[in-house]
């Protein structure tokens, strides 16, 4: 039941990641991008990537315990 539990959090944890998006630039105007689909230009945004590997290290560091725990 603590697993389910942690999962669910982690999955809402997955739709506030999909929130962060790159602002639009200034002087573009609004469209879809040029340089390729959403999730390639997302995946090559540093802020974006900084918070998906702290969400990584972080439910890593939160799961282990509870697997190895016992």
């Amino acid at each position: 039941g603590a697993l389910l539990l942690l999962a669910a959090i982690s999955f809402n944890l997955v739709a506030a990641g999909a929130l962060l998006r790159p602002l639009p630039v200034p002087g573009e105007p609004p469209g879809p991008a040029k340089d390729g689909p959403g999730l390639v230009r997302l995946l090559r945004h540093g802020p974006f990537l900084c918070y998906a590997l702290a969400f990584v290290l972080v439910d890593a560091g939160y799961y282990v315990p509870f697997v190895h725990g016992e």
